[in-house]
């Protein structure tokens, strides 16, 4: 008698697998996490509403949470939390991976702000991340998976051998959709990545006070504008980070003897580089909620500190307008030194708000530190 197809969460069978002609043709179970591709859509369509081309590790995060039960959780407040909002990083011929460079112990950070606790688990033997993967998924639970941009793994399909087995991935932020990866694609990732490293969630854990938090955010904000955690780090090189991240990239845009065939091919200084300013306005937005956690003198300066940032917001939105979107500057831009001078001035532009922000940060700080109550 052939198997029943089983869509986790729903809690019924979705119909019996049809005989084939002249035999029977047993069916494997088929398991997709309905909610989960649901939340999916939902987020995806949030975040680039407000924010174009969000970076995909927070965004499949945010999945993860509220697949979860978290459903007040925001994109926002994990990239600001996480350190991940608040990082800049730039060098003229590394490609988009920059965009992608998550500050150390980002996951810890959201889960003392959330409860959301996380472990990060790597496997050298595909048959062993096929387990654990099933396992993961009886149990309903989504597994994000660092990838181009990052995956949530939502389904699977067993099969009578193991090229017939099938993994449901939620890939593509752009087109809302999943896609079924055959085997030996999975393979193919697993071996190019030498190994698998996943996500997954564990616990819940007590949350740290929002005031303790929001002081370690904007504690992070000030110390890591003149030492960010990874600037010591040899694997990236002549990165520059921060600020400093930022004047580097407007003086390569307005240097006309570099060049647009000097940056990293099919970048021109752009796919590592939009992530990084949209997420200027996640810090605005945390950055006014935090100040109600405060007393009055201390939040003046939280306040003062995210309408800064919406400025420098809208100064990278003038950088866009002359040598942004992919497909969308004008015609020529990057050939262009009035394109170019005009994008180099906005950044220069969106780099004083953010100096005047930390400025305005350090006072609460100061503040806080002098009056805790």
């Amino acid at each position: 008698m052939s198997e029943s197809k089983y869509i986790a969460g729903c809690g019924k069978s979705v119909g019996k697998a049809q005989p084939m002609a002249g035999r029977k043709r047993k069916e494997y179970p088929k398991v997709v996490l309905k909610n989960v591709v649901r939340i999916f859509g939902q987020v995806t369509a949030e975040t680039h509403k407000a924010y174009w081309q969000p970076r995909s590790a927070m965004a499949t995060h945010l999945v993860c949470m509220r697949s979860a039960g978290w459903r007040t959780a925001d994109y926002a407040t994990l990239m600001t939390v996480s350190g991940f909002g608040i990082c800049f990083a730039y060098e003229r011929k590394e490609k988009f991976w920059l965009g992608w460079v998550p500050p150390p112990d980002a996951e810890g950070r959201i889960a003392r702000a959330t409860g959301f606790a996380v472990e990060w688990r790597t496997f050298e033997d595909p048959e062993w991340a096929w387990r654990f993967l099933k396992r993961m998924l009886n149990h309903r639970k989504a597994i994000r998976a660092p990838y181009d941009e990052e995956l949530i793994l939502a389904g699977y399909q067993e099969g009578t051998r193991k090229e017939d087995r099938r993994i449901f991935v939620l890939c593509d932020p752009f087109a809302h959709r999943g896609e079924w990866w055959p085997w030996q694609r999975f393979q193919g990732f697993f071996h190019s990545a030498r190994g698998f490293s996943c996500v997954r969630h564990t616990r819940r854990i007590p949350k740290a006070p929002a005031r303790e938090v929001a002081a370690e955010v904007m504690t992070n904000i000030v110390q890591w504008t003149h030492h960010h955690p990874l600037a010591d780090n040899k694997d990236y090189g002549q990165v520059e980070w921060g600020l400093a991240g930022m004047a580097a990239y407007a003086a390569d845009i307005d240097d006309p003897e570099v060049t647009p065939d000097q940056f990293a091919p099919g970048w021109l200084g752009g796919r590592a580089i939009y992530p990084q300013w949209t997420a200027r306005r996640c810090t605005a937005v945390y950055l006014r909620g935090a100040a109600k956690e405060f007393p009055a003198a201390v939040g003046r300066h939280v306040r003062a500190a995210a309408k800064e940032y919406d400025n420098a917001y809208k100064a990278w939105g003038q950088w866009e307008k002359h040598l942004g979107r992919e497909g969308k500057a004008p015609e020529g831009a990057w050939e262009s030194p009035k394109h170019r001078k005009a994008g180099a001035v906005a950044i220069r532009k969106a780099v004083e708000h953010e100096k005047t922000a930390i400025i305005e940060l350090a006072g609460a700080l100061a503040s806080l530190e002098s009056s805790p109550s």
